[in-house]
């Protein structure tokens, strides 16, 4: 049986991502000339970052061959002796600093109500006077918002 050729000038053209399109011979062609345009630009980036690479290589290269040359020569260690009171006279004229500001903050006169009293134990209480009491008291206050109010007359019939 003698075969026959139909539809001679379609092409399935790979657009990606195992996507095909039918296209004819002349848009198959133009797409891929466009994908080989794109690829010699891709090959010539690729060449031009190797050789600045390669360059790159070479002076490296260079540079240590230069100090494997210069590692004959009379090298000496910079050594200095190691003493533990140098460290801590620093150390010990910080401690001072932050003692005179802690004196310093400590003689500083603070509001009564703020004032801090100390037990014995370490522990610290509030010393408020009786009269700042009253004063707070009687200061005007702002009326409470909705919410407040709300739940102020809540619990009050509850």
């Amino acid at each position: 049986m003698p075969g026959r050729l139909r539809h001679t000038n379609e092409i399935l053209v790979l657009l990606g991502d195992n996507t095909f399109a039918e296209r004819s011979a002349s848009q198959a062609a133009g797409i891929a000339g466009r994908r080989a345009i794109y690829l010699d630009e891709k090959i010539a980036a690729s060449e031009r970052e190797l050789s600045c690479l390669e360059r790159r290589h070479e002076r490296a290269h260079g540079l240590h061959l230069q100090a494997e040359e210069r590692a004959g020569e009379n090298l000496v260690d910079i050594r200095e002796p190691y003493e533990s009171e140098e460290e801590e006279a620093p150390a010990s004229a910080a401690a001072q600093v932050v003692h005179a500001a802690q004196a310093a903050l400590a003689a500083q006169p603070q509001p009564p109500h703020l004032g801090l009293v100390g037990s014995a134990a370490g522990s610290a209480a509030v010393s408020v006077s009786k009269a700042e009491v009253v004063a707070e008291e009687e200061a005007p206050q702002r009326p409470p918002s909705k919410f407040k109010a709300a739940r102020m007359r809540a619990r009050e019939g509850s």
